[in-house]
């Protein structure tokens, strides 16, 4: 069954307009014949319009949400009114080549497939770092059977297991990964080939005021010049193999977190959520929540990060 493509773009001021067209330019290199959704997040009036073009030059169905959803309640919803194979992607993606068989030939069981992004860490000052749980980053997710997927989500929450940990750096899906690592497919090198993801490529308000995304954006500055500067999809060209420069950038950042149990009791916690903001109760509303979640990617001191983990599940309740 050939999958249905989804994607949002969300656009609150101009500068990010161009980092939400690139998978719009470029989305018929990597699936040429496939049903395509654009749901628009409550951009503004100029880039709705611009987007509802792009759709309709390029044969995708376009949806406008006029209150503003946050991702992960995007990111359920969509695979909640899922009936069959689904890929959902980011608004910052470039296609070379098909990916139209990234979901064939995949073994029985496997629920999710994309690009694994490890452990990582980010030093954002003297002594101070942020630190990142291992994931498949949404920007790609090859999702082959979603009612199995939303299946175990749900089962997860109803037999009350915590699913937001006691650990820093919880980004979006990666509570997912650590649940269900082996019902999880990364992406081959060949396939990574065939697109790349421009990472803080929207470039939002809060992105832009993150100390992290300040040194990501200085990281890949030449990758962020080409797209502000692109008209069309063949100005891009020089950001091929970007994935490549991306990989150096977290092994040489790479952090293992201690194997210490877990200890945040946040019954139902969306499995999709990030921890950069307290958007996980949209995605379980029919979900009972305990407990408002906890902003979980801190600063912290690096060098006393590990005994100070050992403090807390000592003193635990």
């Amino acid at each position: 069954m050939t999958p249905t493509i989804h994607f949002m773009t969300y656009c609150k001021q101009e500068y990010s307009l161009q980092g939400n067209i690139t998978t719009l330019h470029t989305l018929r290199k990597g699936f040429p014949g496939n049903r395509v959704v654009l749901t628009d997040n409550a951009s503004y009036p100029g880039a709705r319009e611009i987007f509802k073009r792009m759709c309709q030059e390029n044969d995708f169905e376009y949806r406008q949400l006029d209150i503003e959803i946050a991702h992960s309640t995007f990111l359920y919803q969509t695979i909640k009114q899922a009936c069959g194979p689904i890929v959902i992607l980011d608004p910052d993606v470039i296609f070379w080549d098909s990916c139209e068989g990234f979901i064939n030939k995949l073994s029985p069981g496997i629920l999710l497939k994309g690009r694994h992004i490890p452990n990582f860490r980010i030093v954002t000052g003297p002594s101070r770092v942020v630190l990142f749980a291992e994931r498949i980053h949404t920007s790609f997710m090859v999702i082959p059977d979603p009612v199995a997927l939303q299946e175990i989500i749900l089962s997860w929450a109803k037999r009350k297991v915590y699913l937001f940990d006691f650990r820093p750096g919880h980004d979006t899906g990666s509570l997912l990964f650590s649940k269900a690592k082996e019902k999880i497919l990364p992406f081959t090198a060949d396939e990574l080939d065939c697109y790349d993801h421009v990472f803080v490529g929207t470039q939002t308000a809060e992105q832009l005021s993150s100390p992290c995304a300040r040194i990501i954006l200085e990281e890949f500055k030449e990758i962020y010049s080409i797209i502000k500067h692109a008209k069309n999809a063949d100005d891009y060209s020089e950001i091929k193999g970007a994935w490549r420069v991306q990989e150096e950038f977290f092994k040489s950042n790479t952090f293992e977190f201690p194997e210490y149990p877990l200890l945040y009791n946040n019954a139902g916690f969306d499995m999709f959520c990030s921890s950069r903001g307290s958007s996980a109760p949209d995605l379980w509303a029919d979900v009972e929540i305990e407990q408002e979640p906890l902003n979980m990617q801190m600063l912290i001191q690096q060098s006393i990060y590990e005994e100070a983990y050992k403090r807390m599940w000592l003193n635990r309740e």
